[in-house]
């Protein structure tokens, strides 16, 4: 299966957001599994692959950090967002307590997979929860594909990347979560027909204004229904890893405010960041500076972070011409 080309909007940085423009179902079959078992009022918690909800759609009113290379519509206020490159993540070992990464390994190149999942296990201080689809959702693929050309609608660049990088098997996503210093076991999922049939949902035009409608105003009765359908067989594979020593995280739920600049490290120096205006990051080391963007997220890639030299020569330029 390989999508037309014509008219897809191809995304050129690898990682990609898992951004929807509208509210889906499917978020809560993501996330339903982690409102179950995570402690978020006694846990710091990292997003990694948020998109512009993340955890907020099962937890609206709890302090987390999300990080994506981009987030397409502006963030909400209890999520600390960064924008990143891929490869190393913007955070100090072990700061937080629980990192959560859902439908992301798959968008990730088959050859740094292991390598993803090593930088959730460096900022993760006690576990990490995550989930994915696997090549048995290979069909299901091609039946979305077709669902989308016979309404004549253009099919989402996501399901390109499925088979541009590969679905991973399950011995795949096993081995690339076989990290020195943690054990790990299946982390139980939504049930297979139940999720796909909630896709569908979602994506097909029919139905796609109910079941936003439905996520809109039953969220807390489709969380509890989908907590309840955690058996059986299904595409999406969960991997729940634990660090055999706990350590400290940097990041502390009942401070998040005050702690979470800590946990950040300089994409070019690895300095700390921190902040020294409400809307403004600086490294100690470096000086360069990140401040939020219009979606309300950070911009920590190495291309993102603003030096204060290039600054200081553009305002003795402009005071010369003055």
């Amino acid at each position: 299966m390989r999508l037309p080309e014509a008219g897809l909007d191809r995304r050129t940085t690898r990682y990609p957001s898992m951004v929807h423009s509208v509210p889906v179902l499917n978020w809560l079959v993501r996330y339903a599994p982690v409102a179950a078992d995570v402690e978020i009022a006694t846990s710091s918690v990292l997003d990694v692959g948020s998109g512009s909800v993340g955890l907020s759609c099962v937890f609206p009113q709890a302090k987390f950090a999300g990080q994506d290379v981009a987030f397409s519509e502006p963030v909400p206020s209890q999520m600390f967002a960064v924008r990143t490159d891929p490869g190393r993540f913007p955070w100090v070992d072990s700061a937080f307590d629980t990192v959560v990464c859902l439908d992301v390994l798959e968008h990730v190149p088959g050859a740094e997979r292991s390598r993803f999942v090593q930088e959730c296990a460096r900022v993760a201080a006690r576990r990490i929860l995550l989930s994915c689809p696997t090549d048995t959702g290979v069909d299901a693929d091609d039946f979305l594909l077709q669902m989308y050309l016979s309404s004549g609608e253009e099919p989402p660049s996501w399901l390109d990347e499925h088979v541009e990088f590969g679905l991973p098997t399950i011995a795949e996503l096993e081995a690339a979560c076989e990290v020195p210093g943690f054990h790990h076991n299946r982390w139980p999922q939504v049930n297979g027909l139940l999720a796909g049939l909630i896709v569908v949902g979602d994506f097909h035009p029919f139905y796609r204004a109910d079941a936003a409608t439905e996520y809109r105003s039953r969220q807390v009765d489709w969380i509890a229904a989908l907590q309840a359908c955690r058996f059986g067989d299904g595409i999406r594979q969960g991997i729940e890893m634990e660090r055999i020593d706990a350590a400290e995280p940097t990041v502390d739920p009942l401070r998040f405010d005050q702690t979470i600049a800590a946990a950040l490290e300089c994409a070019v120096c690895r300095g700390r960041l921190g902040l020294v205006e409400s809307t403004t990051l600086s490294c100690s080391s470096c000086g360069r500076t990140a401040t939020l963007d219009q979606a309300g997220a950070y911009d920590l890639r190495a291309d993102g972070l603003t030096s204060p030299r290039k600054r200081w020569r553009i305002g003795k330029r402009f005071r010369r011409r003055a």
